[in-house]
């Protein structure tokens, strides 16, 4: 094959993607980078993602290749990272000794997987750790990496003392581009630098939210009548919400915001659909 009509390769890695078919782990990740394969065929894209427990260690799937790594032995044992990390250590303490292993394996990966496919270009989803990781392996080959924050990871860093700094800085520093998915965690990673500094970085970072398959939902709402009319709000107007119940989703404002337009509405109905 000659070098013209080689493909471009992005190896992605990432600590939320569904493990199966119908999983229900949010699809987010691999809603974008679908859509990435489908509107440019002309690049391949291949996937690393932590191990879980019955899923498949390599499979194509929604035309993504995708790779996942062990990190704990046995692998029932490997609970910290689905759903998400840190409402898993939030739960169970003792998570935490899972994260050197998490690094650890996941930069081992990374390099192999680089050594095999010869990327173009590497993609992490979240700062840490897969930001760290792609970061070392991105150092040690030459191979421009990318990340894109949603807010939690830059957050954990601002709260460990001096060294989350130190690492902030270090790796965002080297970074060949940056996409945050709001204000918030753009905010965030001001706070590691001064104006000089963040003049410069500021040129190589965008605000990028994760975009909504709006195909999928217009196939859902067809099905709305017939379900207001199975849950008896024919003659209601539903704000439905549908997400983990974590405070940075703003479910408080939400409520806050129907409270008010309920005494002027009254048959506006919200229903709320997730766990946290």
């Amino acid at each position: 094959m000659s070098s013209r009509s080689r493909k471009t390769t992005i190896l992605v890695t990432a600590s939320t993607f569904p493990r199966w078919a119908d999983d229900l782990v949010p699809r987010f990740v691999e809603d974008q980078l679908r859509f990435i394969q489908a509107q440019h065929p002309e690049i391949d894209i291949h996937v690393l993602v932590p191990h879980h427990a019955g899923a498949s260690k390599q499979e194509r799937a929604s035309g993504l290749n995708i790779y996942r790594f062990s990190y704990f032995w046995p692998l029932r044992w490997q609970k910290l990272v689905y759903p998400a990390i840190l409402p898993n250590i939030k739960q169970k303490n003792w998570l935490i000794l899972q994260i050197p292993f998490l690094l650890l394996f996941e930069f081992l990966a990374t390099w192999r997987l680089v050594r095999i496919l010869k990327p173009d270009f590497l993609y992490a989803h979240w700062f840490v750790p897969q930001g760290i990781t792609a970061g070392l392996v991105s150092m040690l080959t030459g191979i421009p990496c990318a990340f894109t924050s949603h807010s939690s990871d830059v957050q954990i860093m601002n709260k460990i003392p001096w060294i989350g700094t130190h690492i902030s800085r270090f790796f965002i520093r080297r970074m060949y581009a940056i996409t945050v998915v709001s204000r918030r965690p753009l905010e965030k990673l001001k706070a590691f630098f001064n104006k000089v500094e963040w003049s410069i970085i500021e040129q190589k970072t965008a605000v990028i939210p994760m975009g909504v398959d709006i195909d999928q939902i217009r196939k859902r709402n067809q099905d709305a009548p017939v379900l207001k009319t199975q849950f008896g709000l024919s003659n209601h107007m539903v704000i439905f919400f549908i997400g983990r119940l974590a405070e940075k989703k703003g479910v408080t404002y939400l409520l806050r915001a129907f409270a008010q337009l309920k005494s002027d509405h009254p048959t506006i109905t919200l229903i709320i659909a997730g766990d946290g």
